[in-house]
Order: C-alpha cells, then structure tokens, then sequence
C-alpha cells in the first residue's frame, strides 16, 4: 500500500496534472483577481489562513478556486519532493563510477528541484506567518510596531528640487523622524526601508482619486468589495484611511512588515542561480571536449 502511494506521488503523470491545474488555477484566479481586484488585494496584508476563514465561504461565488490552487501546489510540492528523493537514491548507486566534479554535475538538477521547495516553503512560511500593518504618518503620532515597541513621529520634513531644477517645487525627497521607547533615531525616506527589531519600515506614499476602500491595521482586516466595477488591477489601488475624510491629497504612511520567509527564498533563489550558472558551463565544456575528441 505504502509502495503504492509512493510510486503514485512520484509518477510523471502527477507531474504533469499538477502542472497544468497549477497553471490553470492560477490563470482562473488571474481573471477573478482582476475582476475584483480590491478585494484580493487584501491576501498581499494578512495571512492566507486569516483571510480564508473570514472570506472563503461568504464570498464562495469568486473564491472557490483558490483552494484547488492550494491543493494543485501541494501536490506539485509533494510530487516534486518524492521524485527528487528517488533521483538521489539512483545517483547515489553511480557515485562510484564518476569523479567528484562529474557526479556533482549529474546531481545539479536534483539539487535545484530542491532548493525549488525551499522556494515554495519560504513563501509558505510569509503567507501563514508574516505580519504587514499600516499606519498614517502625522507628527507626534505614536505608532505600535509591536505589543512593547511603539514609534513617536516627531518631525517630517520634505525636500524640494532646486529652483535651476525642470521639477522645481516639486518634492524630490521626504525625511521622517520617529524616536523609539529608549530614544533612540529612527530615519525612514521613501526606497530607504529600516530595520527595526524583525521589522522592514517602509515609507510610502498614496493619493485619492475617488475609489471607496476600507482598511485597518489589524490582522482581521476588512475591506469594501464594492469597488467601482471599471477598477482593475492597472489602476492605483487607494486607501481611505478612516480617520481622515476624503481629500485628494497626499497621504503619507509607514509600512511595518515581517516577512520571515523572506531570507530563506532569497537564499535558496540565489543558490538555484549558481548551480544552473555552474551545470550549463560545464556542460558547454563537455561539449566542447567531446568535439574536440572527434576531430
């Protein structure tokens, strides 16, 4: 029974399932997603199994698919982790008759199916465990990064363009100073994100231009799905920030974000990087050689 289930989770037939329902699932949810785009936007700011609960259900009509999209991932995951076991158990019987560098350049390929679920975990780690929150930035506003750790904005300063410049009196810059429970500096500028204690701090900047939305900093967050139907996700999304009336103006904000499967993606990303780098020289250099020695 045991082998059985093995050999079903290992087959190319489940390979290529998993593909294109992955594929196609995603592509459904690519339409439904930009049909309703204010309302999916959400899963970029809470965790997915938050956002299941409160919405899969009420809203079944335009997120049915999204579980069958888990589920074909899942599988692909799964097939993927089965057949590269396999593959080793296979490599390891040759290791004997190839050199050190040979044998390396025959396991590459299964060394980066590995390091594709590495990928896959690191995202599964953001979207079940990371943290996003949102804040509009006033002077003297106390922020909570987190339940022992808040944030005083105490000055936000704009820089202008020089007068000799085409953008004059347009902001080129915007400088905010927040101080932290002990004091100490905290300066955040757009595309100049800090870290503070497990936290990314961004500096953002949205405008009004009419659409109605609603959004809090708390993990259940809510949000007006009955955007206008020409909204779509080329637009700017906007925030109605509730503690401000609408005005068509700028309203400056902090990002907090935790994303701890962040480093882990990067890292196994770069790596998939240098091992296709090394494998497709190398292969070049077989190729070579091998016409070399037919001359």
């Amino acid at each position: 029974m045991l082998n059985q289930l093995w050999k079903f989770f290992g087959s190319l037939n489940l390979t290529l399932w998993s593909i294109v329902s992955t594929v196609f699932f995603f592509l459904l949810g690519m339409l439904y997603s930009a049909m309703n785009y204010g309302f999916f936007y959400q899963l970029n700011e809470i965790r997915i199994q938050d956002w299941l609960l409160q919405n899969l259900i009420p809203h079944l009509a335009i997120t049915w698919w999204l579980p069958f999209l888990l589920l074909s991932l899942a599988m692909l995951w799964l097939n993927t982790f089965v057949c590269s076991i396999d593959r080793v158990l296979t490599i390891l019987k040759m290791s004997k008759k190839y050199s050190l560098r040979k044998y390396f350049n025959i396991l590459s390929p299964t060394l980066i199916h590995w390091l594709f679920l590495i990928v896959m975990f690191g995202h599964f780690i953001t979207f079940t465990t990371g943290e996003w929150k949102r804040f509009s930035l006033k002077e003297n506003n106390v922020i909570t990064v987190k339940k022992d750790s808040t944030l005083t904005v105490k000055s936000i300063k704009n820089i202008y363009y020089d007068e000799d410049s085409s953008f004059k009196n347009r902001i080129s810059q915007t400088e905010v100073l927040c101080l932290d429970n002990d004091n100490k500096e905290i300066k955040l500028s757009y595309l100049n994100p800090v870290s503070y204690k497990g936290y990314k701090l961004h500096l953002n900047m949205i405008k009004k231009r009419g659409a109605k939305h609603t959004h809090n900093n708390s993990q259940n967050k809510k949000i007006d799905i009955n955007q206008k139907k020409d909204e779509t996700c080329n637009k700017e999304h906007i925030y109605n920030i509730q503690e401000n009336k609408i005005k068509k103006e700028r309203k400056l904000q902090i990002l907090i974000i935790k994303d701890p499967g962040l480093n882990v993606t990067i890292f196994a990303f770069i790596l998939i990087l240098v091992i296709m780098t090394w494998y497709y020289i190398e292969a070049s250099l077989d190729r070579r050689n091998k016409g070399k020695n037919v001359n």
